[in-house]
């Protein structure tokens, strides 16, 4: 047989045929090659931390929990026992009597009885009480009030003495009290005398002492003529009246 001599364009033709044969098979040898093995232990790493961070934050947040729980149990602890303790005290307080006494009224001028010596300036029959709380009868104004005073009958132009040593702080007159002396006394103690005639004996600045005369009993004014001639006393300690039978011991 005879062969034929190739061509110089045929022997290029071949070559390059040859050449795209072998480059397209590198492609693909490239493409099947296996990812390096290493590369998954670095991603199964990082995804296994970013776990272990996720974990974390939520352990955390029940420790925190649990601790704040803490404190409440213990204050509830605590409450439970304050209430224990106090039942006792809330108990002996409801126990205690309501009413007033005389010892109340010392207590609310803070003095104690033993320090009071004062005698009465006039005897006689008490009209009408000291009555600071309750409502009583007044027969002039024919209706019911508080007295912060007594009313001692007496007969007119009777003397009237001052019932502690101290000194006369006022002097004064008026359509409903008449001829009115003020002594003040040692410790914050005040008595106030009225229902007095004119001829006061005192005058203010005088120092006085216990059963020194100060003045007459006169004729009530109209607001005090349904109990007849009469002298009202009042007993102060500060700012507060006593009743004149409790600062007289009686």
């Amino acid at each position: 047989m005879k062969v034929r001599k190739l061509e110089k364009k045929e022997y290029i033709a071949v070559a390059a045929s040859l050449i795209l044969v072998t480059a397209v098979g590198l492609g693909l040898s490239v493409d099947k090659t296996p990812e390096p093995q290493a590369a998954l232990p670095k991603n199964k790493t990082v995804v296994a931390e970013t776990a272990k961070e996720e974990v974390k934050p939520v352990t955390a947040s029940k420790n925190q929990t649990a601790k704040e729980e803490e404190p409440k149990t213990k204050t509830a602890q605590a409450d439970n026992v304050d209430v224990t303790d106090t039942a006792p005290v809330a108990q002996a307080k409801a126990e205690e009597p309501t009413a007033k006494s005389s010892d109340d009224e010392f207590e609310e001028a803070g003095v104690t009885a033993n320090e009071i010596t004062m005698e009465w300036p006039l005897k006689g029959e008490i009209a009408m009480d000291y009555s600071a709380d309750a409502l009583v009868y007044d027969p002039t104004l024919d209706q019911y009030r508080t007295n912060d005073d007594v009313c001692i009958l007496a007969d007119e132009g009777a003397a009237v003495k001052a019932a502690c040593d101290g000194t006369v702080t006022a002097v004064t007159n008026d359509y409903a009290k008449g001829y009115t002396v003020v002594i003040n006394h040692q410790d914050g103690w005040s008595t106030t005398y009225s229902q007095l005639s004119e001829n006061v004996a005192v005058a203010v600045g005088d120092a006085v002492k216990k059963g020194q005369q100060i003045g007459e009993v006169a004729k009530p004014t109209k607001y005090g003529s349904a109990m007849g001639t009469h002298l009202e006393f009042k007993v102060c300690q500060g700012e507060f009246a006593i009743d004149p039978k409790v600062a007289l011991g009686e």
